[in-house]
């Protein structure tokens, strides 16, 4: 229950700065504003624990909105080439996998703000997303 009334402040946070958000990495100096019962007074909360809330509170609707897009560009893509493949690819399954998994997981925790997370998570997906490099690169001539 405390995480749901806190994501019900941090969208009256968003509501009220919709296009430019509070700035970036500012929500532990914004939700102070914004703290009110029934969420907890006992903790000092300095994260939104959701990564698209994070985006949105800093950065408003549209620029938060950015990474997001190109995430799902990347599904995408991840999507196509594994329809294109005879063969299944395991860097393009396991970063199809780590999309999924981090878009879901994502919702309720800020795992990709971490910064050796988020190294990792990038590093399977350009894994994953090695044969379109294959793919648009032009043939070599003998």
């Amino acid at each position: 229950n405390v995480r749901a009334d806190l994501y019900w402040q941090i969208w009256s946070m968003i509501g009220d700065r919709p296009f430019l958000g509070f700035g970036g990495n500012s929500f532990e100096y914004a939700y102070p504003l914004y703290h009110q019962a029934p969420v907890n007074f006992d903790m000092v909360w300095e994260k939104t624990h959701s990564t698209y809330l994070a985006l949105w509170t800093d950065h408003g609707l549209l620029f938060g909105s950015i990474p997001l897009v190109m995430i799902g560009w990347c599904l995408f893509q991840l999507i196509g080439i594994l329809q294109r493949r005879q063969v299944e690819d395991p860097a393009t399954v396991a970063a199809f996998g780590a999309v999924v998994v981090a878009a879901v997981h994502s919702t309720v925790d800020f795992s990709l703000e971490i910064q050796g997370v988020t190294y990792l998570f990038v590093a399977v997906l350009a894994a994953g997303l090695g044969p379109l490099a294959r793919r648009n690169r032009p043939a070599e001539k003998a």
